[in-house]
C-alpha cells in the first residue's frame, strides 16, 4: 500500500488560509470570554463545575462561534449532524474541536470511533486521501480555562505528528502567530469526558 505523503504545518497553513486560521482563534477568544461571563453571572454555580461540563460548554461556544465566522468562507463545510461535528476542508482536511493538557497532550477516549478517526492511514482512497486535525486549545487545569488556540496533526490517536500554537501577535492585534511546538507528547486519556466523547465517536 502506498505510504501517504503526510502535509507539513506550511501546507496546513496555506490550505486552511489565514482567513480561517484568524476566525478560529477569533472562537477559542470569543468561547473563552462566554465562560468568563458565565462564571460571573453565577459564581455560586461556577464553584461545582465539572471538568467535563466546562469542556462541553467550551465546546459548544467555540462550535457556535465558529460556525457562524467562517462558514462563508469558500469551500469550508460545517457538519453539524450530533452527536458528530467536524470542519471539512474539500475532502483533504477534515477538523474536531479538541482540549489539549499543558503538556500538548489531546483528551481522548479510545473508542474504536475515535481510534479510525485519528488514524491517518484508515480508509485511504488512492487520490483521495484525507487528515484528522484537532482544532483545539490549551487547557489550563489549575486555572480552569482555556489558553492559547492549537492546532494539531495525528497519525494515530496515540501518535501526534506536529502541533501548533495560534496567538495574538502582541504588537499587532490582527496578526496571528504561528508557533510550532517542538515533540508534542502523546495523548491522555481524560476519562472525565469518557462518556461524552464515547457517545460522540460511537455514531462517526
Amino acid at each position: 500500500m502506498k505510504t501517504k505523503k503526510i502535509p507539513t504545518q506550511e501546507e496546513v497553513r496555506e490550505k486552511l488560509g489565514e482567513e480561517f486560521i484568524s476566525r478560529f482563534v477569533e472562537s477559542v477568544e470569543g468561547a473563552t470570554a462566554d465562560f468568563k461571563a458565565f462564571k460571573k453571572w453565577h459564581p455560586d454555580w461556577a464553584v461545582s463545575f465539572s471538568s467535563r461540563f466546562i469542556a462541553n460548554f467550551l465546546h459548544e461556544r467555540i462550535w457556535a462561534r465558529l460556525k457562524e465566522n467562517a462558514s462563508n468562507l469558500d469551500s469550508f463545510e460545517f457538519v453539524d449532524k450530533e452527536p458528530i461535528r467536524e470542519v471539512h476542508l474539500g475532502t483533504e482536511l477534515i477538523m474536531r474541536i479538541k482540549r489539549h493538557d499543558s503538556n500538548d497532550r489531546i483528551s481522548s477516549y479510545p473508542t474504536r470511533g475515535a481510534q479510525e478517526f485519528w488514524n491517518i492511514d484508515f480508509f485511504t482512497i488512492p487520490g483521495l486521501e484525507s487528515f484528522s486535525l484537532a482544532l483545539g486549545y490549551h487547557w489550563d487545569k489549575d486555572l480552569r480555562e482555556p489558553q492559547d488556540a492549537l492546532l494539531t496533526l495525528y497519525r494515530k490517536l496515540n501518535e501526534p505528528i506536529w502541533s501548533v500554537k495560534l496567538s495574538r501577535d502582541s504588537a499587532n492585534i490582527e496578526t496571528i502567530t504561528w508557533e510550532p511546538i517542538t515533540n508534542p507528547s502523546l495523548p491522555e486519556i481524560d476519562l472525565a469526558e469518557a462518556l461524552a466523547e464515547d457517545y460522540r465517536d460511537v455514531a462517526s
